[in-house]
């Protein structure tokens, strides 16, 4: 935990007994490795890793579906959504792709009022090689259209 300099004697007085859940072996690696710039490097390899994974999925899905989705999210960060124009429901997307192997998630959950007139999935992608993403962009193709 991170605290600011005037909390941390009153943190410390106030769990003195709390056991963490993170070995202290495991916090000093953090802080040695924060100490030393390595954590800032870490992040900056993953934006630029994810940054290019984010361009290839959008670019996948933008040469197979042309007008047929829209993309929603695409400068954000390790998903996207994707908003259907076809005239299936949010449920027989995601079994059609699950037949293919390929999981994608509802987002209708996300929603009390103002559900979208159309069908709209997350596309999550960061555990995915290049190679992933494009074989996964293949299938949905082929389970939706």
């Amino acid at each position: 935990m991170v605290l600011p300099q005037p909390l941390l004697g009153r943190y410390k007085q106030q769990f003195a007994h709390f056991e963490s859940a993170t070995s202290l072996l495991g916090q000093l690696a953090m802080a040695k490795l924060m100490e030393e710039g390595e954590w800032n490097r870490h992040i900056n390899r993953m934006r630029l890793v994810y940054k290019r994974k984010m361009q290839q999925l959008v670019a996948e899905l933008r040469n197979r579906f042309n007008r047929n989705i829209s993309i929603i999210g695409e400068q954000s960060g390790l998903y996207v959504l994707v908003k259907v124009h076809l005239e299936r429901s949010e449920d027989w997307l995601i079994e059609q792709a699950s037949r293919q192997g390929v999981k994608v998630y509802p987002t209708s959950c996300f929603f009390i009022h103002n559900k979208p007139e159309k069908p709209m999935v997350k596309l999550g992608f960061s555990s995915l090689s290049c190679e992933e993403i494009e074989l996964g962009v293949q299938l949905l193709h082929k389970a939706w259209l």
